[in-house]
Order: structure tokens, then sequence, then C-alpha cells
């Protein structure tokens, strides 16, 4: 079994949660879902992060070729710690949902972003694509370069994907990498 299928194995199991039958699951993004996707527990582990650094390793050095990884503060932290791990020169930033006004790192940005640096933006779950905006555009106003986004889980489906590509292609070309809710639990997204 590759790197790739056991992640994907482990995350269908591990990380996938149906609610009781008549009960919904209040989700991050302010809606509800009858399916909840944690990957964070999954993400916690070593074998984890190195099949998560296996799965991106190639794609992340020789095509998207960024400075930084940064994401949402905690979902997309173990993800930027196993890239910066496994490739040699990566720094990581997070991005807080709010501006910190105090201390040494202010703003949205935690973390050794600068002016200019090309950035890969990472996501545990992809739910509307909200916490993703607001990640790029927190990277873009503090003078980064966003280059590639990828997202370990994506309930979204491919036309919703395609126009939330589509927003940013406009301004620079960035290269998408998901996993498909559908290759992990067989069925479309509720």
């Amino acid at each position: 079994m590759s790197a790739s299928d056991s992640l994907r194995t482990r995350l269908a199991r591990d990380a996938f949660f149906e609610a009781p039958v008549g009960m919904e699951f209040q989700l991050a993004s302010g809606g509800t879902s009858s399916v909840l996707i944690d990957a964070s527990q999954v993400l916690r582990t070593h074998q984890t992060m190195c099949e998560v650094a296996d799965l991106l390793e190639s794609w992340v050095q020789y095509r998207v070729e960024p400075e930084v990884v940064a994401g949402p503060a905690l979902g997309a932290e173990p993800i930027a710690a196993a890239l910066t791990a496994r490739i040699e020169g990566l720094r990581w930033a997070a991005v807080r949902t709010e501006p910190k006004s105090r201390g040494r790192d202010q703003g949205r940005i935690t973390g050794p972003l600068r002016r200019g640096d090309r950035v890969l933006v990472v996501e545990d779950v992809l739910t509307t694509g909200a916490s993703l905006r607001h990640a790029v555009d927190a990277c873009r106003s503090a003078g980064g370069l966003v280059v590639g986004v990828f997202a370990l889980v994506s309930r979204l489906d491919e036309p919703d994907l395609t126009a939330l590509a589509r927003g940013y292609e406009r301004e620079e070309p960035i290269s998408w990498r998901f996993i498909p809710w559908s290759s992990l639990f067989g069925r479309a997204r509720s």
C-alpha cells in the first residue's frame, strides 16, 4: 500500500464521523452537516506527517517551489510542520483569524513571511473555502506571492473548486491540489 493509499485509508477510518440520526454537526464554516471530518487527530501522528510529506514533496519542490508554507492556525500547522521538516530551507507561518496587536508577531501572520516570498497555503479540511480565502488574502496583504494551495480533504465539489480557483487565477497562476471527499468516503458530501 502506498503512503497516499495509507493516508486516505486512515483519514476515512479515523477522521470521518456521522451524526446520530436526526442530528447534525455545527461546522466551523457556520453550516451544519450530518458528517464531520476531523483531520486534526489523524494529522498529529508521526506516521501521518511523514505520509503528508511523501504525498506533497515532489509537487512542492518541483512545481510550486515555495519559500514559505502558511495556513490557518491550528488546522494547517501539522501539514506545514511536515513539509518544513522534510524540505530544507522551507519556512512556516500561521494565519490568525484575528490580528494580534501586541508582541513580536503582530497582525494576522505569525512566522517568517516576508514581502516577495513565494507562499504555499495549506488547509486540513476545505468546507466552503472561507478559511482558505482568509489565509490567501492575509498572505497577500503581508506581501507574499501565493503560488500554491493544498487541502488535505476537500468537501467542495468540482464546480465549487473551479469557481474558488478562478477567483484567484486572475491575479497570478496558482497550483491547486486536494484530496476529494468522494475518494475517501465513496459518496457525495452532505
